[in-house]
């Protein structure tokens, strides 16, 4: 997402550049929503296999959907909560990787029995 008041300089052919969006699209609409409309259409209107190119006559043939601002602002709100949620899962799946390791050095080296493990395990 690029706004005006920044530099920005692109030399590429294979850029698109979409721009003048309306005041009533949600920046969490665009930048959340708008690439996977893209992605759902855009293996169907590229040309060519090892080079692909997607030209501004396939581009008209885009269809995408603008749901209300209202609409929009609840689908970037509900993304949002599910990055924050994946976001919070992993650091949780991290931690528990740590814990593994830590248990397993404890088991390998003697510090822990398995079985007293086991049974403190059990108990909780």
């Amino acid at each position: 997402m690029v706004k005006d008041s920044d530099r920005f300089y692109f030399k590429d052919g294979n850029l698109i550049w979409l721009r003048s969006f309306k005041d009533s699209i949600n920046h969490g609409f665009i930048v959340g929503v708008l690439p996977q409309m893209i992605d759902l259409q855009f293996d169907s209107l590229v040309i060519g296999t090892s080079q692909k190119a997607f030209t501004i006559e396939k581009l008209k043939l885009m269809k995408i959907l603008q749901p209300t601002p209202n609409e929009q602002s609840r689908l970037a709100s509900a993304l949002d909560g599910l990055e924050s949620y994946t976001i919070r899962q992993h650091e949780s799946l991290v931690k528990l990787r740590f814990l593994k390791i830590a248990l397993m050095q404890d088991l390998l080296t003697g510090k822990k029995r398995v079985t007293s493990l086991l049974v403190s395990e059990l108990k909780n």
